[in-house]
């Protein structure tokens, strides 16, 4: 790590001290590295985090790490939304953002992490969820949670595809709570 991020990890370190180290080092610090920090509530931030969050409210989640087998009706309606949007950009050619692959390389990092399940039936990292009163929001984590809903049988891209199969996947994540 060059001395540029180290410096920035240790600003985020000092901000959120009760953080999981993976959460600040794997997503806080690239989303730092490209947006600043501390997080506020403008346009670059409200992306990554949503709207009216900034580093007071991330001080006030708490984590925890928890094994679910996490399906489509557990997300809530935005999250889905956006997984369905991901979904049907990169697949189907829908007229969204992502048929763009507005998140660089995004059909590309889906495809990866749909093969890296599949030979290591877990996520390279646990995905960020934090619990709402209409469910799980995802926080980070768009494409691992993307690819563990097709290879659970939950999205089919084309007649090719193999029937869903519904295998129960439990799957590390990280839970946040206020």
């Amino acid at each position: 790590m060059n001395s540029i991020n180290q410096m920035m990890l240790d600003e985020i370190n000092a901000s959120l001290p009760y953080w999981p180290s993976d959460l600040k080092r794997l997503w806080l610090l690239p989303e730092a590295g490209r947006k600043g920090w501390p997080p506020s509530e403008t346009k670059e931030w409200h992306r990554s985090l949503g709207r009216k969050r900034n580093l007071h409210y991330l001080q006030q989640l708490r984590w925890r790490r928890q094994k679910l087998d996490l399906k489509p009706t557990d997300l809530t309606p935005s999250s889905l939304s956006l997984i369905l949007q991901m979904f049907r950009g990169y697949y189907w050619k829908d007229q969204n953002e992502f048929i763009f692959s507005t998140f660089d390389g995004g059909l590309d990092r889906f495809e990866n992490l749909t093969q890296y399940l599949i030979s290591n039936k877990d996520y390279p990292w646990p995905p960020a969820l934090e619990k709402a009163h209409d469910g799980l929001q995802i926080l980070d984590g768009h494409h691992r949670i993307l690819a563990s809903f097709f290879v659970g049988g939950y999205l089919k891209a084309r007649e090719t595809d193999p029937i869903p199969t519904f295998i129960p996947f439990k799957l590390d994540y990280w839970i946040a709570d206020i």
